[in-house]
């Protein structure tokens, strides 16, 4: 089966001077490529569990502070928190998978409410420069 993509556009904030990566791996044309989208309610249990790379956009119904937890994960994620206005509300760096070390048995939780979660390879952020505030477009436009 055939794995449908999401890309989404960087929309610079007005009050910031962002400059994004030109690592066309990380981000092409201010643009974050090959985005998983997950809607339904297995998907959005599932996440990314047991893939070896990947990233997904986690798409709620509702605005919440949507939590994260990183049981049955193989990679390290970098988490988006975005709120219905597709503003960057939260981001937590690094989180690792879950293992037997007592500091990974945690609960993410954004500071405000989301609309949306945005898992990226960790890393992502430091080369992306995105931070708080920035705004991103989250197109319906799936690609193959």
């Amino acid at each position: 089966m055939e794995n449908k993509y999401l890309e989404i556009a960087l929309k610079k904030n007005e009050d910031s001077a962002s400059v994004y990566s030109n690592n066309p791996d990380i981000i092409c044309n201010e643009k974050i490529k090959k985005v998983l989208p997950l809607k339904t309610i297995f998907e959005l249990t599932k996440g990314l569990m047991f893939k070896k790379e990947g990233r997904a956009l986690l798409m709620f119904d509702f605005n919440a502070r949507h939590s994260i937890w990183m049981a049955f994960m193989r990679y390290s994620l970098d988490l988006i928190f975005i709120n219905e206005n597709q503003k960057i509300v939260d981001i937590i760096e690094n989180v690792k998978p879950l293992a037997l070390d007592i500091n990974t048995l945690k609960v993410y939780y954004p500071k405000e409410k989301c609309r949306y979660v945005l898992e990226v390879e960790s890393g992502f952020i430091k080369k992306s420069n995105l931070k708080t505030g920035d705004f991103l477009h989250i197109s319906n436009k799936i690609n193959s």
